[in-house]
């Protein structure tokens, strides 16, 4: 899995965590709610998230 986000590459778990965190965060903040994320990733035992 590959996620952009303003410009950077997100690939390894932690980044993609990061990534869709914050996102989520942004869109639902701006809408003018709160919200407490946990987002957990996964890794296949081939290696894929």
């Amino acid at each position: 899995v590959t996620y952009v986000d303003d410009g950077r590459v997100l690939d390894t778990p932690e980044d993609l965590a990061q990534g869709f965190e914050r996102a989520v965060t942004t869109e639902v903040a701006l809408k003018g709610m709160d919200v407490e994320i946990m987002l957990n990733l996964f890794k296949s035992r081939d290696g894929s998230v």
